[in-house]
């Protein structure tokens, strides 16, 4: 006895065998319109690092910060060009208490904190 999968394949592949198709239709493929907007969501952002040494590293120009005063001069300097969000790129090897600085120096400038844990690249196992 047959089972219903064997049945509905074969009954797919006759279909897909005898189907003819038009390869002379022209497709209209969607223009890239998303990239501006993709890239306005981003203004908004300031992006910090948290190594796994310890120290926290600023924008894309990844300027290292020395003091706790100096990261919020940054935040600052961010929040006046615009930014309302920090993404914080913290080593999962930090204890949490690095974390809370940050958060403290956000909830003072009124920015929003988001948190991305990253791995070391010795830890990632396939």
């Amino acid at each position: 006895m047959l089972r219903l999968i064997d049945i509905v394949l074969i009954l797919l592949f006759g279909f897909i065998s005898i189907s003819h198709f038009d390869s002379s239709i022209a497709v209209q493929l969607p223009e890239a319109g998303h990239m501006p907007r993709l890239q306005a969501e981003f203004q908004n952002l300031a992006v910090v690092s948290l190594d796994e040494a310890g120290a926290f590293v600023c924008g894309p120009e990844r300027h290292q910060v020395a003091s706790a005063a100096e990261l919020r001069d940054w935040l600052a300097g961010e929040q006046a060009a615009g930014a309302t969000q920090v993404r914080l790129r913290a080593d999962r090897g930090r204890p949490s208490s690095e974390v809370a600085l940050l958060q403290e120096l956000c909830g003072e400038l009124d920015l929003g904190l988001s948190l991305e844990i990253i791995r070391r690249a010795e830890e990632i196992r396939p």
